[in-house]
């Protein structure tokens, strides 16, 4: 996802990596602690497209290993407790042969 390390426990993400960020998500008690002891942000992968049971794991937090370890055990009980993803089937590929300029190309898409 986003193209960085992602944590998923039963199909649900509890963290991963955005950029240079850490990212957990937490439920909604331990978001409101996590923004007063450390004045966190919500997670925003984009301007505007806040992801609301995310946030941003701040700064001074990466030094502490102890304090951002209990943190991320508590990202992964939160998701551990959340309704399994069901799995989405696998989608087939049909492939198509395309000439494009006297040019054979063989394309896959996706059904």
């Amino acid at each position: 996802m986003f193209g960085c390390p992602i944590g998923f426990i039963n199909g649900n993400m509890f963290m991963g990596l955005h950029n240079d960020r850490i990212v957990l998500r937490l439920d909604e008690e331990e978001r409101e602690n996590f923004v007063r002891q450390y004045n966190a942000k919500i997670f925003e992968p984009m301007p505007g497209r806040k992801m609301r049971e995310y946030m941003v794991v701040p700064e001074k937090l990466l030094t502490n290993v102890t304090t951002l370890k209990a943190w991320c055990e508590k990202s992964y009980e939160y998701a551990s407790k959340l309704k399994p993803k069901e799995k989405k089937p696998e989608k087939k590929a049909i492939k198509r042969k395309i000439n494009i300029n006297n040019l054979d190309l063989l394309c896959a898409f996706e059904t």
